[in-house]
């Protein structure tokens, strides 16, 4: 007896699972649930392969890439832009992207001839924009279109040279679709390295100085003097400039990427964690190339990020190193960028601007 209702039960509940339509909350449950598994299979294939690459198994990475993971046949190139306002190891990300012969990547303003000749720096696009005055910095297209006049290859992109939030915002303009990258970095760290850099250019050229304090001061002269009065100072010197102008750019650029939903990714562990680092690489080629033994091999020999306006060890000493309206005005443009838990999911400690006095030495 006890058997037979147990079926009758079984019976029912399948009967309803059948017939009865799910609620749409319990039918996105459904797919969320599916999602994550799917999620979750890929991640632990990801790192099975990558395990194989380190442990030299001749099995191809790309022979083990399933096809739905590969991007579909005949969609090379690929073009790729990642975002980043600078200061994040823009120029080793670019060199070790470009150890695979089959991907090249131009960084910032400037483009190389060739692989070939790592060390030549002509800005290749900056002269043909001398010589054609149609030419615009906003012309993505345009700006490709010089690219892909480097060399044959299967990926090309640019790295700090191009807003990737500018572009997710006019997509529709450009004649390529693109895949959009960005590369943060702890905002205290970030800062205080752009910082250093931008004075370095201002006491080093005259042409920074006109651009980076000059003209700065006479286009924002009302804010500079509402600055000056909501921090009761008396007068703003060209460094505390350079300090505003450098909190606005990198704000500016994290928000919109967080709110265009950009792919982020942390500069921290782009340049110390080679998993992480292979899987940003198969993003930024659309899982076109395959980082072959050749490639990894390559990336051991990248020289090491430049750290010439690196001085603190840590980011709580970078900000405690500030004069205390610097530290007051950083901390009011976290919150009115509102950009404090978006830091704080990327792994970003910003306790420090709560709380100074628990890191003071």
């Amino acid at each position: 007896m006890k058997i037979f209702l147990r079926k009758c039960a079984i019976s029912t509940i399948l009967f309803f699972q059948k017939y009865i339509p799910k609620t749409r909350i319990q039918i996105e449950r459904d797919a969320l649930i599916g999602e994550r598994n799917l999620l979750l299979k890929e991640r632990q294939e990801l790192v099975d392969k990558i395990d194989r690459i380190l442990d030299k198994d001749p099995i191809s990475f790309t022979d083990m890439i399933t096809k739905t993971e590969m991007a579909q046949p005949g969609i090379s190139p690929v073009y790729t832009v990642i975002g980043s306002a600078g200061r994040t190891a823009t120029q080793w990300i670019t060199d070790a992207l470009n150890c695979h012969d089959d991907v090249f990547f131009a960084h910032g303003a400037t483009v190389k001839p060739t692989k070939d000749v790592p060390t030549d720096r002509e800005a290749l696009f900056l002269r043909m924009a001398l010589e054609d005055s149609k030419f615009d910095f906003s012309d993505v297209d345009g700006f490709f279109d010089i690219i892909e006049t480097c060399g044959d290859y299967d990926v090309y992109g640019c790295v700090h040279a191009l807003n990737a939030a500018g572009i997710a915002e006019h997509q529709e303009k450009f004649g390529r679709q693109f895949v959009l990258m960005a590369i943060c970095r702890h905002p205290i760290r970030r800062l205080n390295s752009f910082l250093a850099r931008r004075m370095y250019e201002v006491r080093s050229f005259e042409f920074r100085r006109e651009s980076f304090i000059d003209e700065y001061r006479l286009l924002n002269n009302d804010m500079i003097a509402s600055i000056s009065r909501e921090y009761n100072l008396a007068e703003l010197s060209d460094e505390d400039v350079v300090f505003i102008q450098v909190v606005q750019v990198i704000m500016d650029e994290d928000k919109r990427n967080f709110n265009y939903q950009i792919p982020i990714y942390t500069m921290e562990r782009l340049t110390s964690d080679l998993d992480y680092f292979i899987n940003f690489f198969l993003s930024a080629t659309n899982y076109l190339v395959d980082p072959d033994k050749k490639f990894i091999k390559r990336l051991s020999e990248v020289s090491a990020v430049d750290t010439r306006f690196e001085h603190m060890p840590l980011a709580s000493d970078d900000f405690l190193s500030w004069p205390s309206w610097r530290q007051d005005y950083f901390r009011d443009q976290i919150e009115r960028y509102d950009l404090f838990k978006a830091y704080k999911q990327l792994g970003y400690d910003l306790s420090v601007l709560y709380n100074p006095e628990l890191f003071k030495k």
